[in-house]
């Protein structure tokens, strides 16, 4: 892992490069962190992304964490 990230950056960067979402366990395990550090850290991720000033979203989808685009930003990116 890069010195230069911190671990939320990481997660951040693993979530929006899983198509298909990627369980919080393998994020633990990537980063070398307990698996209720990662939950915390999604949390604290969704909602940074909730915010208007972003055109994506971060949303779990069967307990997993998927990048969308955000529903304000749908219909342009479409």
């Amino acid at each position: 892992m890069s010195e230069e990230l911190t671990k939320k950056a990481v997660m951040e960067a693993l979530i929006f490069s899983a198509k298909s979402g990627i369980e919080p366990s393998r994020i633990a395990s990537i980063i070398g962190i307990k698996l209720s550090q990662v939950m915390l850290l999604l949390e604290e991720l969704e909602k940074e992304y909730e915010g208007h000033e972003h055109g994506v979203m971060i949303k779990s989808v069967n307990g997993k964490p998927v990048s969308y685009t955000h529903l304000r930003a749908h219909e342009t990116v479409l």
